[in-house]
């Protein structure tokens, strides 16, 4: 009988999957396992959501790219990861003006 794994658990592995993935530069695959893990989990942490804005936008997915790059700020600031905030800050800055100058 195989034995259930609890939310928590098998978000866990999921995300390992994505890491994985994203080291192997796997964009897609990537990108699918963080999408799974963050529908598991109340909340991604700050790398992770790094990660996720960066498998998105080697897949093109602009809009979810930005997205998750608020959410990296919002999260680096509230978790004391300021770095990181100013990061996505800067990318989030960047790509939308990509966004707008190729308009």
């Amino acid at each position: 009988m195989k034995r259930r794994e609890s939310a928590p658990v098998a978000a866990a592995s999921v995300l390992e999957r994505g890491r994985a993935a994203l080291a192997c530069r796997s964009w897609s695959e990537a990108y699918e396992a963080f999408a799974a893990a963050a529908s598991q989990t109340e909340a991604l942490g700050v790398a992770d959501l790094e990660a996720f804005a960066l498998a998105a936008a080697m897949v093109g997915l602009v809009d979810e790219q930005l997205r998750l790059l608020e959410s990296v700020y919002e999260a680096g600031l509230r978790h004391g990861e300021e770095l990181a905030a100013a990061r996505s800050a800067f990318w989030l800055g960047m790509r939308l003006f990509s966004v707008v100058a190729a308009a």
